[in-house]
């Protein structure tokens, strides 16, 4: 298997990462493609690889007991699925799939927990961790105080960020309004 460079990396965490801990974990990161409805997070199941996204979208959807759903979040080149583990929980009820195929670099989380023991690495993940928790918390507020025409704006909006880049956001949000 060939080990992966971190310049040739398009993931923001990867890319970010101080360049020891990239290469703790340059030779056991492996490409995989990640077909639309791929699964990356299972409910209630251990989280065994965190995948960070190269390309294409992945949702994180809330699923209750009666199985009906509702997404909560977007994962894009900008972060990593399995997130949760950065907290210490193995598992999470929630599902994320890709919604948009992709590429991303799958790594065992059991090579990805070592990284936490540097600060300045570990700090990287919380603020991560930190950002997927304000989509949540904004997500959750556009859903019960705006109409349907700024929501579907604000969700095209993020997705738009997410898989594209910053100027197609900004297109989109003069819809807000």
């Amino acid at each position: 298997m060939t080990k992966i460079a971190q310049t040739d990396t398009r993931n923001k965490l990867l890319r970010r990462l101080p360049e020891e801990a990239f290469d703790l974990i340059a030779s056991d990161l492996k490409r995989v493609d990640l077909l639309f409805r791929r699964p990356l997070v299972e409910p209630n199941r251990p989280i065994e690889h965190v995948c960070f996204i190269e390309s294409g979208l992945a949702s994180m959807v809330a699923v209750a007991s009666n199985g009906i759903g509702i997404e909560v979040g977007q994962i894009g080149y900008e972060g990593m699925s399995g997130y949760p583990v950065v907290l210490g929980v193995d598992r999470m009820p929630n599902r994320a799939f890709m919604q948009i195929s992709g590429v991303g670099l799958e790594l065992p989380t059991s090579r990805f927990l070592p990284l936490l023991r540097d600060e300045a690495t570990r700090l990287i993940f919380l603020r991560y961790v930190h950002t997927r928790e304000l989509q949540l918390a904004y997500s959750a507020l556009a859903a019960g105080r705006y109409n349907m025409h700024q929501r579907a704006s604000r969700d095209g909006c993020l997705c738009a960020m997410t898989v594209f880049s910053w100027t197609i956001c900004l297109l989109l949000t003069s819809f807000w309004r």
